[in-house]
Order: C-alpha cells, then sequence, then structure tokens
C-alpha cells in the first residue's frame, strides 16, 4: 500500500528520533568493566600500588609504585571528563630507570593500554597534550597481566577486494600467518529478481577494466596460493544492480522476500558455492531503514536459515554464513530479534569504523571498541537481547584506513603514511592526495590495532574483521597492521 510522501517522511524522523533517544540514553550508562568481566583476567595489581597526581595540569605526571617486582602487560585508564589529548607510559627497568613502552592520544571515560610484558616496580604516565591546554584528571587506574587463555577459534577475517587481488604480486603469504577466513569482495553480485551475477564495472589499481568473471576467478587461484591450511575462502554477495538506481536494501528485499525470485536467489547462491569449491557465503547488510527494519530483519534472516539448511546439504557441513552488519544495528535494543542469529549466522562482522565520536575522530577506541562491548554488556544486564549469550559470533572491525575529521567524502589508505605516523599515532594533519588537501584524517595505526585486538580477546568475544586487506604495508614493515594483529594474538596464546 503506497502512502504520501508526508506521512513516510513524518514516520522516518520518528522512528529516527526513538533511535536516537535509545542510542543516547545507552550513551549514559557506560558499564565499567569490573574485573570478573574479563574473560582472560588474571590480576589486578592497583590495589598493591601507590598512585600519585591523579590531576594535574599539561606536561604533569602520574607515578605508579609497588612494593615489589610486578608483571605486568596491560593498564586500563579512566579519565573525569575529556580534555587529555596525548599521554604516554613508562616502566621502572631493572636498573631503576623509566623506560618508554607507550603512547596515544585521547583517554576520555576508558583507554585500554597493552604492551609487552614487563617486569617492573613501578609506572609513568605523562599527559603530554591536552585540549585547550586544560588541567586533566583521573579517575580510575586498573593494572593487569593478562593471560595466555585466548580461544583457539579466535576469527581473523580479511575482506579482499578482487579487483586489486587479481595481481598475485599485491598478496603477500606472511600477511595471510593470522588470517583464518577470507571474504573475496566485489566479484559476485545479486539483482532485484534473485540473479547472481558478476559486476561489469571492476578496474584494477591501474584504472584498467577487469572482467567480473576473471576476477573472481584470478582472485580465487591467487589467494589459494597464499593462505594457510584452514583457512576459510568465502565470497560476499552484494545486492547491486549495475547502472541502477535501486538501493542495495530495495534489491534485497526485493530478492529474498517472495518466489521466485527468493528460490532462484537460493539456487544462484549454492551453485556459485559448489562451482568453485567455496567454504561459505557472507552478505553485506549494513543498510536496513528505520521506517520498515523490523520486517527487513525478519527477511534476511528468514533467507539465512533456509540458506544455511541448503549450505549444509548441498555443499558441506562446515559451509560458513556470515554478515557484515553496521555496529548501531546490533547495539540499539529492541532493533532486531538477535535469536535469529543463533546457529544461522557463523560470524557477525560489526562494522566499527565510519562511525565518528564528539571528536571527529572514525573507530576510536571508545566509539568503536569499548562504547560496542559496553551497549553490548548493558543489553544483557537489561535482559533486553539474547544473541550476546554467545559472543564467539561477534567479530569487531578494525578499519586499515582513515576518515577525515570533517566527514567528507575520502578514505585514506593506510599504507601511504605508515611511516609517517608510526607506531603510535592515529591523527595525519592536511592529508595530500593528487595535488588536493584531504583535511585532518584518523587512523587506527598499530598501537589502536593491537589494544583493540587484545580487548576483544579478553573480552572474550569471538573474532576481529579487517576492511581492508589492500591497505596494511608489507609484512617485513614493523608498522604492519596485519602484523599488530598477529602480536596481540602472540600475547594471549
Amino acid at each position: 500500500m503506497k502512502k504520501s510522501i508526508s506521512k513516510v517522511i513524518a514516520a522516518i524522523l520518528i522512528c529516527a528520533s526513538i533511535a536516537v533517544l535509545i542510542s543516547t540514553l545507552l550513551a549514559h550508562f557506560v558499564i565499567k568493566n569490573e574485573n570478573i568481566n574479563y574473560t582472560n583476567f588474571e590480576v589486578n595489581y592497583a590495589e598493591n600500588a601507590t598512585i600519585s597526581n591523579l590531576f594535574g595540569a599539561p606536561e604533569e605526571s602520574i607515578t605508579i609504585d609497588f612494593d615489589k617486582t610486578t608483571e605486568i602487560n596491560t593498564i586500563a585508564i579512566e579519565e573525569n571528563g575529556d580534555v587529555i589529548r596525548e599521554f604516554d607510559i613508562s616502566y621502572k627497568n631493572l636498573d631503576g630507570e623509566y623506560e618508554f613502552i607507550y603512547k596515544q592520544d585521547v583517554i576520555d571515560v576508558y583507554r585500554y593500554c597493552c604492551f609487552d610484558m614487563v617486569k617492573t616496580t613501578g609506572f609513568k604516565i605523562d599527559i603530554l597534550k591536552t585540549k585547550d591546554n586544560a588541567n586533566w584528571e583521573i579517575k580510575n587506574i586498573s593494572m593487569f597481566l593478562m593471560g595466555k587463555n585466548i580461544d583457539k577459534d579466535f576469527n581473523v577475517t580479511a575482506y579482499v577486494p578482487a579487483q586489486y587481488a587479481t595481481d598475485p604480486a599485491k598478496l603477500h603469504k606472511d600477511h595471510f600467518k593470522y588470517i583464518n577466513q577470507v571474504n573475496i569482495h566485489g566479484a559476485s553480485n545479486f539483482d532485484v529478481d534473485g540473479n547472481v551475477f558478476y559486476p561489469t564495472g571492476l578496474r584494477d589499481n591501474y584504472g584498467n577494466h577487469v572482467d567480473g568473471r576473471l576476477a573472481f576467478e584470478q582472485t580465487l587461484e591467487n589467494l589459494r596460493n597464499v593462505v594457510y591450511p584452514n583457512t576459510k575462502i568465502v565470497t560476499t554477495f552484494l545486492g547491486i544492480e549495475d547502472n541502477s538506481p535501486r538501493s542495495q536494501n530495495e534489491i534485497h528485499m526485493g530478492a529474498m522476500r517472495e518466489n521466485p525470485q527468493r528460490e532462484r536467489l537460493l539456487d544462484g547462491i549454492v551453485d556459485f558455492c559448489k562451482t568453485y569449491g567455496l567454504d561459505g557465503v557472507s552478505f553485506d547488510f549494513e543498510h536496513p531503514v528505520a521506517l520498515t527494519q523490523g520486517d527487513e530483519w525478519t527477511v534476511f534472516f528468514d533467507f539465512c536459515k533456509d540458506l544455511k539448511e541448503r549450505l549444509i546439504e548441498e555443499v558441506g557441513p562446515g559451509t560458513l554464513l556470515t554478515a557484515a552488519i553496521s555496529s548501531w544495528a546490533v547495539t540499539i535494543p529492541l532493533n532486531f530479534d538477535h535469536t535469529c542469529l543463533e546457529g544461522v549466522i557463523d560470524h557477525i562482522e560489526l562494522m566499527a569504523y565510519d562511525n565518528f565520536d564528539k571528536n571527529g575522530n572514525h573507530s576510536s577506541f571508545l566509539n568503536d571498541c569499548y562504547q560496542i562491548d559496553s551497549d553490548i554488556t548493558i543489553q544483557n544486564k537489561l535482559g533486553l537481547e539474547q544473541m550476546y549469550t554467545n559472543p564467539k559470533i561477534v567479530n569487531l572491525g578494525l578499519p586499515f584506513y582513515s576518515r577525515p575529521t570533517d566527514r567528507r567524502a575520502y578514505w585514506g589508505v593506510y599504507r601511504n603514511v605508515a611511516e609517517e605516523l608510526g607506531k603510535f599515532t592515529n591523527f595525519y594533519e592536511n592529508e595530500m592526495l593528487g595535488g588536493i588537501n584531504r583535511g585532518d584524517n584518523y587512523y587506527n595505526s598499530y598501537q589502536m590495532i593491537y589494544d583493540k585486538t587484545c580487548y576483544w580477546i579478553d573480552r572474550g568475544y569471538g573474532g576481529v574483521m579487517v576492511w581492508n586487506y589492500d591497505c596494511d604495508v608489507e609484512p617485513s614493515n614493523p608498522l604492519s597492521l596485519w602484523g599488530a594483529i598477529g602480536k596481540a594474538i602472540e600475547s594471549r596464546s
């Protein structure tokens, strides 16, 4: 039934307002992650420490002293307010001298700082820079030796754009040491009528046109030559039509809701997997609209349930079905029934990026790691959701790219600026590309990726996902972000 445009707009505004209200309310209920919530927790040494100077001016320090030598690899810091913009951490070495080990930017509500285990009798936290040169105040500091208890099935997924991976030189075997799932992206689509097809508009790194079928087949061959044994290779099916005005949402709903389109899409996906011997399929389902999103989730999960059954029966018992979903979609209460996911979706890949915090930083630690975990914790405590009783299916998205702090349409590539950023810096001022100033950009550099991965492991979640593989430096480079993920896994293994 058609509605007038004014009624549709009004309904959208109401739904959007409700979503914003719920999200705002959740933001005021940030759960402090007490020790017991860390599945990997061993010892919090804060009770045995003497901490000085929990407030001060810029360029002043906090000192932490222990009465005996202590082994620590993680410090969590909570700030009253949000003024700290740069800080570093040093530890007392065996000669009693402070030695630098860590540096990052914003602390705010909570910052999780991870490093190689040190044996020490104390730390020093230097507050190097604050907003508007304001005084700072620390609410709490916790110090841990996090254990080596990572789940053996911790999942690391790499999205690999097919148009780039047609060149075998773009894939480095050492990158794949810790990657156990690869999602081929951009070379398998479906339309509103449920037809599976190869895209026609792909272009490689040099701007040359690439045939969709050849791109997929060459990428698949190249990947099979570099991945390690038991790595799963899946393809992401995108609801995109060549030169079509239809949205991804319209295409998904048209293809998945009713027959014959629905059955045609089921047949096409299963046949595609069988033809290429794939280990599974994935969907990019980031776009349900507020007006009808409950219905759209129901359509999507009903389709996935039937698809999962057919994949197991016709392709094989271990065939994967995963979905990339916007982080806001699964952290707003009552958005959809999360129990639909159990036993159907093997991994939810949370797209925890392209979200901007109050400082204009995309995919910051607080906004797109800690706050997501906090929202999930709240929903469990309030009994609003059931999915999170099994955190093993929740994979945190990690960006290997930047976004400008003014939110303009630009996506910077980490490898182009890695050497200038170094290990600890996320903020890149006035990034230039093609002679154009692309603005101030915020990245997730080595230390940020390491911290997020450690945190997600320590909180007992199922894995991490990266968009996208092509953005990293070579594996021999000590600033490799895949190397940061691998180092984090090693530290918990």
